[in-house]
């Protein structure tokens, strides 16, 4: 992303926390190949910086997640990687030289270059860890072009991050020092991998579920006439970049990657982890940081940074669906995680007696979720050996899960006491279902009739067995509110044009703007549902709740079957999506880099087969309107003498703006070799949200294991488990998000 930041008029206003250091840092590291083999075993330091606790204020809120984000990688990094030298600043200890502050995060930055520098010729490995608040403050006034390359800042504003001494007026950290510290520690040939955990959008909480780490400028003693002075700025900046922003390769033996917690316009959440955890400090996570500690915990081969980027995606998209943030990532992303071209062996999961109380030893982080069946072998035993009984976590922590005895396939319950202590489980099934869509109704004004008809039918939905939806009563607990509209009122909220009074389905949870905005998020409405016909309108909106609700299931499926649990060992199917120049270019294109396109960016689809198995494969479209559209199925061979993989493009397409949001691919594929004939998996189809149309196919009694599945999956709020079914299936999917604006592109 070289032109971050850059200037023009329509720039938008930039939230994600040093989005734009990266302008004096990448452009050398985008051309580099991947990772060769070490010839040495590398030096590995981190440096994990959490600020959690900010003394010198009352107006920046407690992050206890930063603290436990650098807990986390620390075991992480010690545990699985080998890195001997981890350096912690965080929370508020006693010992002043252990805090985050402005001086000790100066002096740590300062400490790791020398430590690189003194390795000389050696390879070294770097991870940093920043996670805590963040915000964008305005340039100095006394840089006059904003497009400096020094600090070239488009916007106006540069990205901080707010030490744990902060007090307002104080020092922040501003993205082009760390940008500086970062360049250095290139130039001596570290290969960097910095993950920034924060932001600076909207409010200061999203109730107590979720934490946003930003803050309001106002607490920092900001004004909105910074901001306004930024912006002016920023629409006098000159358009074109200044020469010279490159620095020539020889320059830069290392390399750099970096991954951010969210886009641009979206806020980094401070969540409970597990999901359903006690609402306790010790249970809060960056939802970044938590999601590649579970990542790098449970994966079992090398990855490149751009592969663990694109599971990663997955797994938001899995649990959030099209809330916010989605994250990215960018710089040298073809290089392998950590330098690791052999990764280390995954640990077992095993089962521990104390007394009469056996538990799993290994909890959220490596997979494990309430309800998951486990098989359970003697420690020596083989895998394809019979198992001694199954259990079923009960009470999961991200490291350790309470377990008890359950009958699974044909085999009765076991006694839990006569399994082995240290015995080894291995995940043999899971919920692949989503959970039901939790809905609450608003009544803005006096729409009494249409109340008295629309909560029975909601209620009577909740109670059906298998129903998709679950009526609440309290705002703040629902996904989705269907909100009862006057048109002057659906035209101010949510800026909809309705005829007549309306039943309006809204996010409960809309990307927010930054908080230096003057004016107010607008949340979308996905749908209005006129009051003229009421059962007419709650026939539509239940409608419309399924497709959500099977929308939601499929990337639930992409992840399960493509990097969850039920995953191939090795699967052989991917998905690449690279950018095109033009509708005209008939090249491969350009491999994405992040996860975000533009209205009318062209892109190209390729299925990738690297196993010997021809295949059979069906592409899909979920559109930002949670329609599914069938793309393409065909088939793609297998492997031949000498070959290393084939492909098929699977589509082209230019993105518009019509269904702007979450957006992506997913194919499903099983082996010719096991189903002699194609599958067709069309019924998943159905038209987007406020579409009157047939919401699905009619299925004809799919006629293999793994379409039945995914029919009852997508249909049926009841848990629907994932199975080893002999058909073996794969799942790739791609997600990004379309915005609509015409701000700087990246790779």
């Amino acid at each position: 992303m070289v032109s971050l930041g850059a200037g023009g008029s329509d720039a938008m206003i930039r939230v994600t926390i040093f989005s734009k250091l990266l302008c004096l840092m990448l452009a050398a590291a985008w051309g580099a190949a991947p990772c060769a083999a070490y010839s040495a075993e590398p030096r590995r330091h981190a440096l994990l910086i959490g600020c959690s606790k900010y003394p010198g204020t009352d107006a920046i809120v407690t992050l206890h997640g930063a603290e436990n984000d650098v807990t986390g990688f620390e075991r992480l990094l010690q545990s699985q990687f080998g890195f001997q030298d981890v350096v912690k600043l965080t929370g508020w200890p006693d010992d002043e030289a252990r805090r985050p502050t402005y001086e000790n995060i100066c002096a740590a930055f300062e400490a790791l270059i020398a430590k690189v520098a003194d390795a000389g010729q050696e390879p070294t490995q770097v991870v940093i860890l920043l996670s805590g608040h963040g915000l964008q403050v305005p340039v100095p006034a006394s840089q006059q072009d904003l497009l400096d390359p020094a600090n070239p800042e488009g916007d106006g504003l540069d990205e901080a991050f707010v030490p744990a001494d902060y007090r307002p007026g104080g020092r922040l950290l501003r993205d082009n020092q760390i940008g500086g510290w970062l360049d250095r520690l290139q130039a001596h040939g570290a290969h960097v991998w910095v993950v920034f955990d924060s932001c600076h959008s909207g409010t200061m909480s999203r109730g107590d579920e979720e934490i946003s780490r930003g803050l309001d400028p106002a607490a920092l003693g900001l004004s909105p006439e910074d901001y306004r002075r930024a912006a002016s700025g920023a629409r006098d900046a000159k358009t074109e970049r200044h020469a010279g922003l490159d620095y020539p390769d020889a320059a830069r033996r290392g390399s750099l990657v970096a991954f951010y917690a969210a886009q641009d316009f979206e806020r980094a959440p401070e969540v409970i982890r597990p999901a359903g955890a006690q609402r306790l400090p010790e249970n809060r996570h960056g939802l970044l940081s938590y999601h590649l500690e579970q990542l790098l915990t449970q994966q079992e081969r090398p990855r490149t940074y751009r592969e663990l980027g694109r599971v990663m995606v997955g797994r938001y998209r899995a649990e959030r669906g099209r809330t916010a943030p989605t994250p990215f990532f960018e710089g040298a992303l073809d290089r392998d995680v950590l330098g690791l071209q052999e990764w280390p062996r995954a640990q077992p999961l095993v089962l521990h007696k104390d007394g009469a109380e056996v538990r799993l030893t290994a909890g959220e982080l490596a997979g494990v979720s309430p309800g998951t069946i486990l098989a359970v072998r003697a420690a020596s035993a083989k895998e394809q050996t019979p198992p001694l009984g199954h259990v079923r976590a009960v009470r999961v922590t991200p490291i350790a899960a309470e377990v008890e005895s359950v009958a699974f396939g044909d085999a009765p319950a076991a006694d839990l006491a006569s399994f082995p202590d240290g015995a080894h489980c291995t995940v043999v099934s899971q919920e692949l279902n989503d959970a039901p869509l939790k809905i609450a109704v608003v009544d803005t004004g006096a729409h009494t009739n249409a109340l008295q008809q629309l909560l029975p039918a909601l209620q009577a939905a909740s109670k059906n067995s298998g129903s998709v939806v679950q009526l609440v009563e309290n705002v703040a607990d629902a996904g989705w509110t269907v909100v009862l509209v006057d048109p002057a009122q659906a035209q101010r909220d949510y800026g909809a044009q309705v005829d007549g009074p309306a039943m309006m389905l809204v996010e409960a949870a809309p990307q927010e703007a930054p908080a230096s905005q003057v004016e107010p998020p607008r949340r979308e409405a996905i749908a209005a549902y006129p009051l003229s016909d009421v059962a007419d309108g709650v026939a539509r909106l239940q409608g419309d709740l399924r497709k959500i609700y099977a929308w939601r299931c499929m990337w639930r499926i992409a992840q399960t079957y493509g990097a969850g649990p039920a995953a191939q060992d090795e699967p052989t199917l991917s998905l690449e999506v690279a950018r095109l120049r033009n509708p005209a270019d008939t090249s491969r294109g350009v491999a994405l880099g992040a996860h975000r396109l533009h209205a009318g960016d062209c892109i190209t689809a390729r299925c990738v087969n690297t196993g010997v198995d021809p295949l059979w494969y069906s592409v899909f479209f979920l559109d930002g309107r949670f329609g599914v559209t069938h793309v393409h199925s065909g088939s793609i061979r297998g492997l031949q003498l000498g070959e290393e993989r084939t492909e098929e493009q699977v589509d082209r397409m230019q993105v518009n703006a019509q269904t702007a949001g979450v957006e992506g691919y997913v194919v499903i594929a099983v082996s010719q070799r096991q189903q002699k004939l194609q599958p067709d998996y069309r019924f998943l189809e159905q038209s987007s949200v406020g579409d009157a149309k047939q919401p699905r196919r009619a299925a004809a009694n799919p006629r293999d294991t793994f379409s039945r599945l995914l029919l009852n999956a997508v249909q049926s709020g009841r848990p629907v488990r994932s199975a080893l079914t002999s058909e073996q299936p794969q799942v790739a999917a791609w997600s990004w998000l379309t915005v609509a604006t015409d701000e700087a592109r990246g790779p």
